[in-house]
């Protein structure tokens, strides 16, 4: 299903999760679902795909529905969702050494927002890639413009974490520049 998903026009990203027990999971599906988070496309596009490829017997669970007629001229209600946007602030400061010029900290901004909007959905944002992004403005590493003295992100306006950032399943990590504060001694 992830392939047919992906090739329906304006689709960006999606993630097909599934629960094949018979109790509800830790991400709270219902027992036999499966559940599309999938941004961008139509709707119905978006349904009529999942009730053709998924299982019979499987309930397609999702914030949002619709209904699919099927080949019996029976309509069915598909579920799917899309994914709720996590707005990611990062507050950092670095130490300008030799080499530094103007522009450095508006590079670090366009390359870690351009990192934080290709994320992919449900996934944990994990702190010390941002260090990596960041490092990579660098244009000699054995002469860096500058190093990093501290680095943390948070959902803006959350508190701010170190090593990893939660996503839930139905979630994605986005970025902007305003929200990339840079702090530069």
């Amino acid at each position: 299903m992830e392939g047919c998903l992906g090739v329906i026009k304006d689709v960006r990203r999606h993630k097909v999760y599934e629960n094949d027990t018979h109790t509800a999971d830790s991400r709270g599906l219902p027992p036999h679902s499966i559940c599309a988070v999938v941004e961008g496309g139509n709707p119905r596009d978006i349904s009529g795909t999942i009730m053709l490829k998924k299982s019979i017997g499987c309930l397609a669970y999702g914030a949002e529905t619709a209904e699919v007629t099927d080949a019996y001229d029976q309509p069915n209600i598909i579920g799917f969702s899309r994914p709720r946007y996590v707005d990611v602030a990062v507050d950092m400061t670095i130490r300008r050494r030799s080499g530094y010029a103007a522009g450095v900290a508006e590079a670090i901004r366009a390359r870690l927002t351009a990192y934080l909007n290709d994320f992919m959905i449900g996934r944990d944002l994990t702190i010390s890639m941002l260090w990596m992004i960041a490092q990579a403005v660098n244009e000699d590493i054995r002469d860096p413009a500058f190093s990093i003295l501290s680095l943390s992100a948070a959902r803006r306006g959350g508190a701010p974490e170190t090593e990893t950032l939660p996503i839930a399943y139905d979630e994605v990590a986005r970025g902007a520049a305003a929200d990339i504060a840079i702090t530069a001694i």
